[in-house]
Formats: C-alpha cells, structure tokens, sequence
C-alpha cells in the first residue's frame, strides 16, 4: 500500500525538513536570538546602574561643602532672640568667625550637638574669633532653649528676617552647618551633616590658622 505524500504545508517538510515540531525554523531562531541580543544592547545602554556610592550623604555634603568655600556672604537681616528689632550681620567687625546653622526640630543637629560642644572647649584658646549659632526656626525662643539644653556657648544667636535668604545668600543649603569664615566675610571652610572627628580637627586647624594669619 503506498503511502501518502507529504503535503507542502507539514510542518516537519517546509523548509527541507529543519523546522522544530513546534513550528519554528531555523530563521525564527536566529532572528529571535538577534532581537535579543539587540534588546540587550539597548538596556546597557540606556538603562546603566548608577554607580555605588553616587548617591552617599558624605559624598553628598562634601560637594555641597566645595561649592561654598571661597563664597564671600553678604550681610543679611537678623533678629535676635526675644526681640524685634532686625540688624545686618557684619563679618568685618571680627578676625575669624564660626558659624553653627541648626534648626531645633532637626535630628541630625540633635545628634551632632556634642560635637559642636567639644570643638567650641577645644577652640576656647583661640584669640580674636567669634561665635554665632544661626537658627532656621522661625521662633528666637525656641533656638535659645534649644542651644542652653545642649550646652553650646556662642556670643550670639540670629534668627534671619527672611529664612529663604540662609540658602539664597549665605548657601546653608541643610544643617547643621559648620562654616569658618575670615574677616572678610569669605567662607574659608565649610562642612554640612554631622561632624566627624576628622571633620572637627580640619576645623579646628582653619580656625587656628585664621588666628595666626590675623596676628600677622
């Protein structure tokens, strides 16, 4: 009995027999293979990791450190604590000034606030410099309790008339803060976050050579 012939359309006859018996031939396969190597292309491409680290708060607050340093700030309107009366900060009056920006409901300045304490005792022998703690509350009242509860000293605190003038003009773009400036009201060094112990002595070595350039 003869048997009967293939009909073009068998899956297992198109194309010389090589088609899988699931339906695909060999150029199904190949294009497919070459759609996804395309798609893998695109993907590492477009579609890169950022690097690791790219997004840490140090590296984060270092930049931000560098791009206010040799800054010369302006003088803006202040209060003082209880009081009504606005004056203009003037960094001409004193040698070297350390500035503290806090804000009494931050975390950070909470945890950072021994830090302060122990860069002010050790700062203590330095002629001729200036303390101001500078507070992003809108309440004079509430920086003041804020600054006594923790035990930092300064010679004054200043609550800005005009809050968004701290980051427009004076580049406190978060706190805590910590800006050393000279006589001449530049910004010669300047560390946002929490202070580490090598932060402290890097400040603490700007601060002393301040005092030395101004004995000069």
């Amino acid at each position: 009995m003869a048997q009967p012939q293939a009909r073009d359309t068998d899956p297992m006859v198109l194309n010389g027999g090589n088609k899988y018996r699931h339906g695909w031939t060999w150029f199904d396969v190949v294009l497919a293979a070459t759609a996804l190597v395309a798609v893998g292309l695109l993907v590492r491409t477009y579609v890169r990791p950022r690097p690791a680290g790219s997004t840490n708060p140090e590296r984060v607050a270092s930049r931000l450190a560098r791009e206010v340093e040799g800054k010369i700030l302006p003088g803006i309107p202040f209060f003082a604590p209880n009081s009504a009366v606005v004056d203009t900060v003037d960094f001409g009056v004193a040698g070297t000034t350390l500035l503290l920006a806090f804000a009494s409901t931050c975390p950070a300045c909470d945890a950072n606030h021994s830090n302060w304490v122990r860069l002010l005792e050790r700062a203590t022998a330095i002629q001729d410099m200036r303390v101001l703690a500078v507070a992003a509350d809108s309440s004079g009242a509430l920086a003041s309790d804020w600054l006594a509860e923790r035990g930092i000293h300064t010679d004054a605190i200043l609550i800005p008339a005009e809050p968004t003038m701290l980051r427009a003009r004076w580049h406190v773009l978060g706190v805590p803060a910590t800006y050393v400036i000279d006589g001449d009201g530049r910004v010669v060094r300047a560390r946002f976050g929490i202070l580490s112990a090598d932060d402290a002595d890097n400040v603490l070595h700007v601060l002393r050579e301040q005092a030395s350039v101004a004995e000069r």
